[in-house]
């Protein structure tokens, strides 16, 4: 009966601080009160709302509309601002909808949707759509400015806050990066003109934040774990290829896996110098203790020579480096330690096939050789054995080096090289003296 119900309508202007009270409070789709520890909405709204309230039996039915008048969103760990917020906001006790709120980004429309929906095999959930463009730069700067000047250039992108009614909330953002220049070393450089799938998942707040999976592609795909509190990086996989296998990591640990057609040891060399500095400013006290390699090299250049075909499985820490190699261009292990100033090299390849580079070595304006900065501090003592070499297809025999390091002297003790032929023997001493005039 009519008589067994309570209505009550009415109108309102409320601060948006209200609608997050209220989102707090009722029992919508979604777990509003973890995503809404991460927002911050101000401004006026006009509110319009029924309410039906049983009398007897039966839950309480509640239909608004929330007029948004000039408001203001901060995403305070993202530092992110959107401003301008104005739009039609439907809501009941359960659910939410709304199509083409407007908005700005950094002086860029957005267009905000938000639905809720209730699917039959799984929880319901409410999820809020932006779209817009931008340089993508400006949304990953507040987590990594080092990462965040790898991108130059406009772009469309879409921004998803996902709210599950009890997983954890979780934030997307996915761009076809078109109008974006991407300024990595192959294989994740791009020009401006192509499109490469771009797509960003964390958690939205809580835990879940942690963990931050980047793609880009069949380029790469990476798992970031970041400290909740400093930002700071704890650990990352990365994966190159489209064969991406999931690793769990350890606290400290850097993995680096899957598939690489050319590893320009040059180029991603000046790559690091030249952005060391914008890493470190930000994630300066990023400590990784643990590198983990393992994966396949079609192509690896360095300098004027170039070795193919070959996987590397390696891990290292702060004083050792140990690898098994493996395939066509190279076979063997190889071993590094190092204690106070001594280091050590320990090389045993089966066989090692260089192939020259018939090109001259690319160096940017005021770059030197690496080589020309070397110092005899620089160099482990080593004892190498390649029991087969070969240079551009032809044989050189079996290589062995032995050499002793100082601070100020390296001695190459025995460097022979035998074929079944003949025989080749080096002996060197290389001694460094530092005088007011010069460094010899």
């Amino acid at each position: 009966a009519a008589s067994d119900v309570y209505k009550r309508q009415g109108s309102a202007h409320a601060p948006s601080t209200d609608l997050f009270r209220y989102l707090d409070e009722a029992e919508l789709a979604g777990d509003f009160q973890q995503a809404l520890t991460e927002l911050d909405l101000r401004g006026k709204n006009d509110l319009d709302l029924n309410i039906k309230v049983p009398l007897s039996k039966g839950d309480v039915r509640v239909k608004g509309q929330l007029a948004l008048l000039d408001n203001q969103l901060n995403i305070d760990s993202w530092g992110l601002q959107v401003d301008n917020i104005t739009g039609l906001l439907n809501f009941t006790e359960n659910s939410f909808d709304a199509s083409n709120i407007h908005a700005s980004f950094n002086k860029r429309d957005v267009i905000v949707n938000v639905a809720t929906s209730f699917p039959e095999n799984s929880e319901s959930r409410t999820r809020i759509r932006a779209q817009s463009s931008a340089d993508i730069a400006s949304l990953i700067k507040p987590k990594s400015e080092g990462l965040a000047m790898q991108f130059s250039g406009d772009t469309p992108f879409e921004v998803l806050i996902d709210i599950p009614d009890k997983s954890a909330s979780s934030l997307t953002i996915t761009s076809p990066l078109v109008g974006t220049e991407l300024k990595f070393p192959h294989p994740l450089d791009k020009q401006a003109k192509d499109k490469l799938d771009f797509r960003l998942h964390t958690g939205f707040s809580g835990e879940a934040a942690e963990h931050i999976e980047l793609s880009l592609g069949k380029r790469l795909s990476a798992l970031i774990v970041v400290d909740p509190d400093t930002h700071l990086l704890t650990s990352t996989y990365a994966h190159f290829g489209s064969d991406h296998a999931v690793r769990a990591l350890k606290p400290g640990e850097l993995v680096i896996g899957g598939r690489l057609d050319l590893l320009d040891i040059d180029a991603w060399k000046r790559w690091y110098r030249k952005n060391q500095q914008a890493f470190s400013k930000q994630e300066g006290n990023t400590t990784f203790t643990s590198f983990i390699t393992d994966i396949q090299v079609e192509r690896l250049k360095y300098s004027r020579w170039q070795v193919e075909d070959f996987h590397v499985k390696a891990a290292s820490g702060k004083n050792f480096w140990d690898a098994e190699l493996g395939g066509k261009g190279v076979a063997g292990k190889a071993e590094f330690r190092a204690e106070q100033s001594n280091m050590m090299l320990d090389v045993e390849l089966e066989h090692l096939a260089l192939n020259k580079i018939n090109e001259d070595a690319v160096f940017e304006e005021g770059e030197v050789s690496e080589a020309s900065r070397l110092i005899p501090s620089d160099l482990p003592a080593a004892n190498i054995n390649i029991d087969r070499i070969t240079y551009d297809g032809r044989e050189l025999g079996e290589l062995v080096i032995a050499t002793d390091a100082a601070a100020s002297r390296y001695k190459i003790n025995k460097m022979l090289l035998t074929t079944e032929e003949s025989s080749l023997s080096i002996k060197g001493d290389w001694k460094y003296v530092v005088d007011e005039n010069s460094n010899k």
